[in-house]
């Protein structure tokens, strides 16, 4: 999911085995009026995806669809949320490799998203040039583990916050900050969590998206 200061919108996932294309959104100002259904991503795709966005747009990416894994994203507009979401670009490396986007979250002008396994950089998508592939950017090789699956993620319009994580059923309780104004410096270790997660989730300050 992904949201601005008014509306959260939630895309794709699978119930029963089946993947879905649906996008719905949930109104802040209506909180007990449920997620209505609005458009569609361009395909179905079901777990293992990320989005992140800012005010206008959200970007969902990668995971895996009935014909295969997928390492594209497509753009949902906020302002034309009833129309199917527009596919955009791609992340590094093959299908293969970058199916399992782990957790994302940016500020005003990019998307930060972690990948499982495949890669240790983060790979930035640019908003306002979100037909180019996404580029790789800071790393989190300080701790054992932030190669795996399973980590959330938040942020504010300065810093990007992953936690938590490892291979399951394995868990961890790091806690990792990207610095988004020098953001090919390595990951700087943070306060751990509480408790060691996995699969946990996260939400930013609408101010800034998320």
């Amino acid at each position: 999911s992904t949201h601005n200061k008014s509306y959260a919108w939630f895309g794709g996932g699978w119930s029963s085995g089946i993947k879905h294309s649906d996008v719905s959104r949930l109104d802040f100002e209506n909180d007990t009026g449920g997620t209505p259904a609005r458009g569609y991503l361009s395909y179905a795709r079901g777990e293992h995806m990320s989005a992140a966005g800012n005010q206008s747009y959200g970007w969902f990416g990668a995971g895996p669809a009935p014909s295969g894994w997928h390492s594209d994203y497509d753009r949902v507009d906020y302002s034309n949320d009833t129309a199917t979401a527009s596919a955009r670009s791609y992340f590094l490396g093959a299908s293969w490799q970058t199916p399992w986007a782990d957790a994302a979250t940016g500020n005003a002008d990019y998307g930060y998203y972690a990948f499982r396994g495949y890669y240790t950089a983060l790979q930035r998508i640019d908003y306002s040039n979100d037909t180019a592939v996404a580029s790789a950017k800071a790393t989190f090789d300080m701790f054992p583990g932030d190669k795996s699956a399973g980590r959330t993620a938040m942020g504010n319009s300065d810093y990007g916050y992953w936690q938590g994580g490892g291979p399951y059923p394995a868990t961890n309780s790091h806690n990792a900050r990207i610095t988004f104004a020098s953001d090919t410096t390595a990951a700087t270790p943070k306060g751990n969590l509480a408790v060691p997660t996995i699969n946990a989730t996260a939400s930013s300050l609408a101010q800034y998206g998320g």
